[in-house]
């Protein structure tokens, strides 16, 4: 019998970070001698009593000491600790799957809070029916977005080797390892740590477009292709234990789409060739897998004619598939059926995966081939499909077209299993592979695509000048652009000619959407049919968007009727235009030509929210709450026009990109009428984290699907979402609108403000760091005075503040907001609190504002503004920030009732205690640097390995590792 360990959880994560740091500090000596041990040593246990002791002379010295380090010598400090809290987080996420498996033994037969299984049992127990569940479930729809904003700071080999080294810690946990067994397991994390070591957390140089897409699919590769089949698992047994005699067809309600190769905003690297490029490489993965999964059950499924029966389908299938497969020697016995079909489906499979060579017809004007002809007349891929790029290899028979025809073969196997006692086999591992291609088909995730407006409206410009149909489009107002495009959109005469040369711009426009044509004409609607238009300022930028999907054959406008390949989104990103959006739509909707794009997609129409710029443009809380009006306005003139109108969240990982926990975030969200269909951006760092190990990927996405199934079946979580009173709703309007003006003032209207974040944050060498391959601004980004703060995108403006420890744009604004009430008291603030306590979307606002000002450090923050030299100004504005801080804090503890923050969450609020001894070497480290940088600007060895930007870099990685966030 194994021991069972009596250790307290928290005590085992606790033995499992001594361990490690232990291992840790043995690699270190190996690598750089014990002098790096003693040094990393004295700095943590100094950092600790400073900490603890709150002693502001012991934090100065310990400063003066670490900034003061050579440059090798800091590098080294500054990679223990990185290292360190890698092994860190990775035992953290192992204590979490032992906690949550611990808590389903323990609770058993309740089910795990947050889980499927709690979310089946708790409608059951609120009385929601087995009808009105399989409505919903035919209904429901979440589809994350998985996308390379430049947030994860990790090369991609770096997070291999965590992968192994995670694989390494869980192993730990083992009852059954001998003591010669667990010495090797020691071993094999000391050989992971310094692989770690000896390799470079910071690029040579930055990521391809199609880098990223590979690191994306390593995602599906080494998690979601095997945790999709067990989230429905784990569905499907709630819903027999809840619902018991109930039977449940459970539809592919998650599906995956990606950005990655495909968002071309500010981005010129990602082209019509990147985005071809990046759904083959999607498609080879899904058929690679099926393949080994078939090849699997082949040797699996050796059930004998002689044994059990098999039906008269699946005979007449073989027979069928000798006369399509003619020639293909079947390796499997006739009294083996099962063995004999998946062979040929095997077979089947590997020809899919064979191409073809491309189609070279040659292209007018000497341009490159496929590409360039943009005026292919409409084709249904349905209905008629053009030919293909590069099409199935051989007879169209002798492969699969789409996943529907494997799906055919693998359910005729499991009814002939069903129908001769092999029904515990259908529901195995078959089930498993037919459950995978139900959701990630022969595409994997479907590709959305996305361009800024202004592109669309400079190549619309071009076209209608060109096309001597008007020589000044950008000159006109909204009302005549509407008025062009409507015409032209309804007009069968083209304005895009093959035999004109267009602007490089331009063309590159008409290739994408000709890509897209391609790729559904090759692979089938699914693998490409969303457009999403950035900074959409008005409706005009719509219809610019529809006129070029008709020119290249997206569109067909005849008699009146639209029929469409493709989804056109708006993205709403700035407060202004979150305003606007409900307005924009409506002008769209008025529109007869517009309606019929609607009309064409079972009148529904996806709009896109952002959080990212909407809070770097607002402040955080004028952005929440622009939001929340967005919500609601589009949801009232869907219902006005009888359209659907399922909002795409545009999230980031922190709280001033729209981060938070997903759950809360879900469940607080106003009601509406397409609720039930929630898509939301997965971006950067979350993506290891939330989807680098499969335990992990499966708790995230049970969490979400059972957020999302309680809040749109559950009668309880339902009433908690009703729309916040109107005269509450003018009362929040007040306090956001005060929000903002005193973020704006701060951030765009005070000169200073943009030399302080030059020189008060690690902005300068995040411009350089190959973190991803989007350029870091939309523009130059800056000017000797100081970074462009409009053109910084919002990334490395969040991330820039996370590294100071300033966390400015999750909370900068809420003090002043709040401050009336605050200063009124009593009977004032009485109200709010009961807001508090009983609005989930009042509530999520603050305790997202809450988490943003608990994991700040303004002490620290302190010590970088003191990194900008002119003292009047860096008082002033540090000034306004500290005292807007405190403001906020008080607000916050004076709404939840607290004394201190966090203090419901204390598991949290211990974990940032633990942690900052250990970042803030790191982050001394790197105000050292800083400042080295601001007094040797021209210092022309810095971006060598061992150079002052190089070692700052790696001081980036560190603090980003130790708070496990960038921004």
């Amino acid at each position: 019998m194994t021991e069972v360990d009596s250790r307290a959880p928290i005590e085992r994560l606790r033995d499992d970070v001594r361990l490690l740091g232990q291992l840790l500090g043995e690699v270190l000596t190996e690598q750089d001698g014990p002098e790096l041990l003693a040094r990393v040593e004295s700095v943590r246990h100094r950092a600790i009593a400073a900490r603890t002791g709150h002693d502001a002379t012991a934090q100065s010295a310990l400063e003066a000491d670490v900034v003061a380090l050579p440059l090798a010598q800091a590098h080294s400090l500054a990679r223990a600790f990185t290292i360190f809290f890698h092994l860190v987080n990775l035992a953290e996420d192992q204590h979490r799957l032992r906690s949550l498996r611990e808590r389903a033994t323990q609770q058993h037969p309740n089910a795990v809070p947050d889980s499927v299984a709690a979310a089946i049992q708790q409608l059951a127990a609120e009385g929601v029916t087995a009808d009105t569940l399989r409505e919903i479930l035919r209904r429901l729809s979440l589809r994350p977005v998985f996308t390379a904003h430049p947030t994860e700071a990790r090369r991609r080999t770096v997070l291999q080797l965590l992968r192994q080294l995670g694989e390494r810690v869980g192993g730990l946990d083992d009852p059954r390892l001998t003591p010669a067994e667990r010495e090797a397991l020691h071993d094999a994390i000391r050989e992971a740590a310094t692989l770690l070591w000896q390799t470079s957390e910071v690029r040579g140089d930055r990521p391809t477009p199609l880098d990223e897409v590979r690191t994306a699919l390593s995602f599906f590769e080494i998690s979601l292709l095997d945790v999709i089949p067990r989230l429905y698992r784990a569905l499907e047994t709630a819903l027999a234990t809840h619902y018991p005699g109930e039977s449940f067809d459970l539809p592919p309600f998650l599906r995956f789409h990606s950005w990655v190769g495909s968002d071309r905003d500010g981005h010129p690297g990602v082209t019509a060739a990147v985005t071809l490029a990046t759904a083959r490489l999607h498609r080879r993965l899904a058929l690679q897998r099926y393949l080994a999964d078939v090849e699997g059950l082949t040797q699996l499924l050796s059930i004998s004619s002689q044994q059990a029966g098999w039906s008269p389908d699946l005979q007449l299938s073989l027979l069928d598939d000798s006369r399509r497969l003619a020639g293909f020697g079947q390796p499997y016995p006739e009294s083996e059926p099962y063995r004999q079909k998946l062979a040929f489906v095997a077979e089947r499979l590997r020809r899919t995966l064979t191409p073809r060579a491309p189609d070279h017809r040659p292209a007018p004007g000497g341009q490159p081939p496929v590409l360039r002809d943009w005026r292919l007349p409409f084709a249904d891929p349905l209905a008629s499909p053009a030919g293909p790029l590069v099409s199935d290899a051989g007879d169209d028979r002798d492969t699969y077209e789409a996943a529907a025809g494997l799906l055919e073969d693998l359910r005729l196997m499991q009814r002939s299993l069903r129908d001769h006692g092999g029904g515990r086999i259908a529901a195995g591992e078959l089930h498993d592979l037919v459950r995978r291609v139900e959701v990630f088909g022969f595409h994997l995730a479907s590709l959305d695509v996305r361009q800024d407006s202004g592109v669309h409206t400079r190549a619309v410009a071009e076209l209608l000048a060109r096309s001597n149909v008007s020589a000044d489009f950008e000159a006109l107002d909204e009302d005549e652009r509407i008025n062009v495009l409507a015409y032209e959109i309804a007009n069968p005469r083209p304005i895009v000619s093959e035999h004109t040369t267009y602007s490089p711009e331009t063309s590159e426009c008409l290739d994408t959407f000709t890509a897209i044509r391609r790729l559904q004409d090759e692979f089938g609607p699914a693998v490409c049919d969303t457009y999403v238009i950035s900074m959409t300022l008005g409706a005009s930028d719509v219809l610019a968007v529809m006129l070029l999907a008709k020119e290249c054959g997206l569109i067909r406008v005849a008699g009146g009727a639209v029929t469409s390949r493709i989804k056109i989104v708006p993205l709403f990103e700035r407060v202004d235009e979150l305003h606007a959006c409900a307005e924009i739509l409506e002008r769209l909707f008025s529109l007869d030509v517009y309606l019929g794009q609607v009309r064409a997609w079972s009148r529904r129409q996806e709009v896109m929210l952002g959080y990212s710029d909407s809070n770097k443009d607002g402040g955080y809380l004028a952005a929440t709450w622009a939001l929340y009006r967005a919500w609601r306005a589009l949801d009232q003139v869907g219902a006005r026009f009888g359209v659907a109108i399922p909002v795409f969240h545009g999230r980031g990982g922190a709280i001033g990109r729209g981060g938070g926990p997903m759950e809360r975030a879900i469940k607080s969200l106003p009601l509406a009428r397409t609720d039930d269909d929630f898509k939301l951006t997965e971006q950067g760092e979350v993506l290891f984290q939330r989807y680098g190990n499969p335990g992990i990927a499966q708790r995230h996405l049970e969490q979400m699907t059972s957020a999302l199934l309680l809040a749109v079946a559950s009668p309880s979580v339902r009433a908690g979402r009703a729309p916040l009173p109107s005269g509450t709703e003018r009362q929040i309007d007040a306090l956001a609108a005060a929000a903002r003006t005193a973020y704006r003032d701060l951030v765009y209207d005070t000169p200073a403000f943009r030399r302080y974040f030059t020189a008060a944050t690690p902005i300068v060498a995040i411009r350089t760091h190959r973190i991803g391959s989007r350029p870091t601004s939309r523009g130059s980004g800056g000017t000797a005075s100081g970074i462009r703060i409009e053109e910084i995108r919002a990334i490395p403006w969040v991330f820039s503040w996370t590294q100071s420890r300033h966390n400015l744009p999750g909370w900068f604004g809420l003090g002043t907001a709040f401050a009336p009430v605050l200063d009124a008291g009593g009977a004032a603030l009485t109200p709010w609190r009961r807001l508090y306590e009983d609005s989930p979307v009042f509530r999520s606002a603050i305790d997202n504002a809450q988490l943003s000002l608990g994991t700040a450090d303004l002490e620290m923050a302190r010590h970088y503004a003191n990194l900008y030299d002119d003292v009047v100004e860096r008082e002033q504005i540090f000034g306004r920030i500290r005292e807007e801080y405190d403001r906020s804090v008080a607000a916050v503890l004076a709404l939840t009732g607290q004394t201190v923050l966090l203090e419901r969450q204390s598991v949290l609020r211990q974990s940032i205690a633990l942690r900052n001894p250990y970042v803030d070497p790191m982050n001394y480290v790197q105000i050292g640097l800083l400042r080295r940088l601001q007094s040797a600007p021209s210092e022309g060895d810095r971006d060598r390995p061992g150079g002052l930007v190089w070692t700052l870099l790696h001081s980036i990685n560190g603090i980003a590792a130790g708070l496990r966030t960038t921004g």
